[in-house]
């Protein structure tokens, strides 16, 4: 009787679930409530959504919050979190990793035991997974603060990969030069002995060729197993920006993978092998087919669709360094797929792969497909933060499309503008395309 009422008079709206037909009658009773009048209504909604089945838990947590209750309030917001990861609402996942938080900090006593390094972790993950690399190695970085020695070096590595994965190439480097101190990796400074361990590494990984003996990962010590992943994180942080030093990393990266025999890291490293084969040309075209097809077999029997898409990926950008425009746009075009529909936490892998993908477009003369495919990958870069995807599509698409319109002098601006927000250490290949 009273609902009826209600809607008749224009208050509410709605079949199933009711809300205000407009937020000034909202205002206007919660205006009239007592504090300890609302913090009871909440109580008594919490407590009625909670004995119902699909109780939502972020809607729990807002009543539990408002009824003074952080304890309950925190529980159901940490849910609520977890079930947004597991739809692959990350942003969303996100948002309430932090509300847990906060909420930890405004009640430190009633919430004192709470697992602080396993909320920042799920922050973090919950942000890379959502491509937002330089918010993610924050909290990365924050979740070490409270870990142990080798949980911290683990954090301090993703902190240093997301970094430079995104694009956020000085403080990347920062944070790496920690984490190579701990595992004793020299980092090659001088041009001149950075040119001569690559050619070194190059030559190693040729003698020792691909051969290994597979063993289960609990076999292989766990500083193996770190040292390999440092020097993975190394090598895709500056493939597409320092292929030299990217080049080194590398090699020690499938040298490392192929002596401890773990399958996971030997398809991954073989994997990207093949764009790194590419870069010497026609000439190198027999060795680096045999490692598309080695990579192949080994994506396969591990089983995973990440070293699918990632083979697809490097492939691509093997045939784009050897001109075959047509098979790199099919290539990426199926990575993308791979990577968008079966994996999370690839936004560099994606990131790489558009790149390619415009650029093909680019060389097949495909130019009004790019120029109109090229701006929603620039905003969506922008609003993750993903410095390294922005600033290629400014400095050579958006160039390129104001060249196209006849307007060089706008062209050389925007290709400018774009590299000055660039790392100024050294030079890139952002510096090259310039």
């Amino acid at each position: 009787r009273t609902l009826t009422q209600l809607r008749n008079a224009k208050l509410l709206k709605g079949d199933e679930a009711l809300e205000l037909y407009h937020d000034r009658i909202r205002e206007t009773v919660t205006a009239s409530l007592s504090a300890e009048r609302e913090r009871a209504l909440h109580r008594r909604l919490a407590d009625a959504l909670r004995a119902r089945p699909d109780a939502d838990p972020e809607a729990l947590a807002r009543h539990y919050a408002g009824a003074g209750d952080h304890a309950r309030a925190f529980e159901h917001t940490v849910e609520a979190a977890r079930r947004a990861e597991a739809t692959l609402a990350f942003d969303r996942a996100a948002e309430l990793y932090r509300a847990a938080l906060t909420l930890r900090r405004r009640a430190p006593r009633e919430l004192g035991a709470v697992d602080l390094e396993g909320l920042r972790v799920g922050l973090a993950d919950a942000l890379r997974n959502a491509g937002r690399g330089a918010e993610a190695a924050t909290a990365y970085l924050e979740a070490a603060e409270a870990a142990a020695p080798r949980r911290a070096a683990e954090l301090r590595r993703l902190a240093a990969e997301q970094y430079l994965f995104s694009g956020h190439l000085d403080d990347g480097r920062a944070v790496l030069r920690r984490v190579l101190e701990g595992v004793g990796i020299t980092f090659p400074e001088s041009p001149v002995l950075t040119l001569a361990e690559f050619l070194a590494r190059r030559g190693q990984v040729r003698l020792r060729g691909l051969s290994f003996r597979e063993r289960p990962r609990e076999r292989i010590s766990e500083d193996d197993l770190f040292r390999i992943d440092v020097c993975w994180s190394i090598a895709i942080g500056f493939a597409m920006i320092d292929p030299v030093r990217g080049g080194i990393f590398q090699a020690r990266h499938l040298l490392m993978a192929l002596d401890a025999g773990d399958l996971s890291r030997v398809a991954r490293a073989v994997a990207v092998e093949v764009p790194f084969s590419a870069t010497s040309g026609h000439e190198n075209q027999a060795r680096t087919e045999e490692l598309i097809r080695i990579g192949g077999a080994l994506a396969e029997r591990a089983g995973e669709p990440y070293v699918r898409g990632l083979l697809a990926s490097s492939s691509g950008g093997a045939r784009w360094l050897v001109g075959r425009w047509a098979e790199a746009l099919a290539l990426e075009e199926e990575a993308l797929s791979i990577l968008r529909g079966e994996c999370t936490g690839a936004a560099w892998e994606l990131a790489s792969s558009t790149i390619v993908l415009l650029d093909a477009l680019w060389r097949m003369g495909r130019w009004p497909e790019l120029f109109e495919r090229w701006p929603d990958v620039l905003a969506d870069a922008a609003r993750r933060g993903d410095l390294l995807l922005e600033i290629y599509c400014r400095v050579k698409f958006g160039a390129l499309a104001l060249l196209a319109a006849d307007r060089p002098d706008d062209a050389t601006r925007e290709a400018s503008a774009g590299l000055a927000r660039w790392s100024q250490t050294g030079f890139t290949l952002l510096h090259l395309w310039e």
